[in-house]
């Protein structure tokens, strides 16, 4: 179970936010991709998941190479910070290569600022006071998943949503089980998440 509960907080990094929350902007709101959506689509998802998930991922395994980082689990303060530094220096330079280099609508330019402004407020108040991240991040696109699919009355789509919710679950036990939150810091994360994705839907 130690394997699969390491695993599920593997995957499920909170960097991956970002990468759910445009599949579903596609699924449930495409004009908001427009006018890029039929020619960039496909490269500009494969950016969004290389620099905000892959990239930073990789840049902690160089951290705990170099001995920057004591352990994967990041657990102290200070390994936080240097995580959550590099993170935020990935998404910073990827928000402006991406509004730099495709014709964005006005929107989904103002979902990259608000993103990238929430993933700072996070991390100086996860500084201060611990609380679970990997909840935070996939509470995020579950919650907008959820007032998308409301909004646009795409109920078609629910099995998907019933899918994240699910998975919300597991990445809540995985680190539960892994002894890396209490309960109180995975609700806090949830509610973080959940209040966060709710505030940055209804501005944009």
């Amino acid at each position: 179970m130690k394997i699969i509960a390491q695993i599920i907080s593997l995957v499920f990094q909170p960097t991956l936010a970002v990468t759910l929350t445009y599949l579903i902007i596609q699924s449930t709101f495409p004009n908001l991709l427009l006018p890029f959506l039929n020619e960039y689509f496909l490269p500009f998802f494969y950016l969004i998941l290389f620099s905000t998930y892959i990239l930073p991922s990789l840049g902690i395994l160089v951290l705990k190479f170099t001995g920057n980082i004591q352990t994967f689990s990041i657990d102290s303060k200070i390994d936080r910070t240097k995580v959550s530094i590099l993170i935020c220096v990935f998404w910073i330079i990827s928000s402006l290569t991406l509004i730099l280099k495709f014709p964005l609508s006005k929107s989904l330019i103002l979902i990259l600022f608000f993103q990238v402004l929430i993933l700072i407020l996070v991390s100086i108040i996860n500084y201060f006071y611990k609380f679970s991240l990997h909840t935070f991040g996939i509470t995020f696109p579950t919650v907008w998943f959820l007032l998308a699919i409301y909004k646009s009355t795409n109920f078609y789509l629910l099995n998907y949503l019933l899918l994240l919710i699910f998975i919300c679950g597991i990445v809540g036990w995985s680190r539960l089980y892994l002894n890396k939150h209490s309960i109180k810091e995975l609700i806090i994360g949830y509610v973080a998440g959940g209040f966060s994705s709710f505030i940055l839907f209804y501005l944009t």
